[in-house]
């Protein structure tokens, strides 16, 4: 559990790293994007609906100009990169494999829909005049409402689609990918020596697991995604040999590690910023 800890740790920093990268402004230190990242995390531990990410895009706000809009289209952005490299990391090691079961062709389908995503973004920042060019139709489809109302509306759009502008920069999107496939090589083994100290398990079963966990908590849930995720991690481990009592109890050991650790330091990180939760659920510029 101690190098699964230190593995988890190292992950956060690899995440908040990328995260500068996809936001692509120089200006914004790493400790602040690593101290937001961990707000997020730990919010999303107690608050239900993924309230995290609005909680990381309001405490990185604090400590740059970058619009709050903006700030959560590089998080919507990067929840993509995340569900690309997992899935990509489960197809190299699916080839190496004999056997495909209706688990592993769908997670391979899904594959093909973020690849497709990220062609389909890609190509919307680089016509992005283009796509911008359609703001004045919705602002005249919107003709009943303020001309206050919608000019917060255009520039909103506008913000947002400005955070994908990373897509169109190659440098960058090299090493967010290769940052994206650390990330997850090192939570793979952060997982994997818990499951193996407990039952010897191949890697491959672990990295099913995660593709699995990926997709399972997009969905905004409860807080901390529990049950949500106990629910996966048993399913997984029972069709890979685990009976339902060494499943459960791994599930709960697995989310006790992810649960207890960000919720620590997104709470010391939370009292250093001197931000309280009440800030930015009440924020109107979300």
């Amino acid at each position: 559990i101690v190098i699964s800890v230190t593995l988890l740790l190292f992950s956060y920093y690899v995440r908040a790293i990328r995260w500068g990268y996809i936001i692509n402004d120089s200006s914004i230190e790493l400790k602040f994007l690593y101290s937001s990242s961990m707000i997020g995390h730990m919010v999303n531990n107690i608050l239900p609906l993924r309230a995290g990410e609005v909680a990381r895009c309001y405490a990185l706000s604090k400590h740059t100009d970058l619009s709050k809009i903006k700030i959560l289209s590089t998080v919507a952005l990067e929840r993509l990169f995340d569900v690309l490299a997992i899935v990509l990391l489960f197809v190299a090691i699916s080839y190496s494999r004999i056997e495909f079961d209706e688990l592993e062709e769908s997670i391979t389908t899904f594959t093909l829909i973020s690849i497709a995503l990220l062609i389909a973004l890609w190509a919307a920042v680089v016509f992005k005049n283009h796509v911008r060019g359609f703001f004045p139709i919705i602002g005249k489809a919107l003709w009943f409402l303020g001309s206050g109302v919608r000019s917060k509306i255009s520039k909103h759009i506008n913000s947002f689609f400005s955070g994908f502008d990373v897509v169109s920069n190659k440098k960058n999107m090299i090493v967010i990918l290769l940052l994206s496939a650390l990330y997850w090589l090192v939570s793979s083994f952060a997982v994997y020596f818990i499951l193996y100290s407990y039952i010897p398990t191949e890697y491959y079963i672990v990295v099913v697991l995660l593709a699995a966990l990926s997709f399972g908590v997009m969905i905004p849930s409860s807080p901390g995604f529990i049950g949500t995720y106990h629910l996966i991690v048993i399913l997984i481990l029972t069709r890979y040999g685990w009976n339902n009592t060494e499943a459960a109890s791994m599930s709960i050991v697995l989310h006790a590690v992810q649960y207890i650790v960000p919720v620590l330091i997104g709470w010391w990180y939370l009292f250093k910023d001197h931000i309280s939760i009440r800030e930015f659920s009440g924020d109107s510029n979300f």
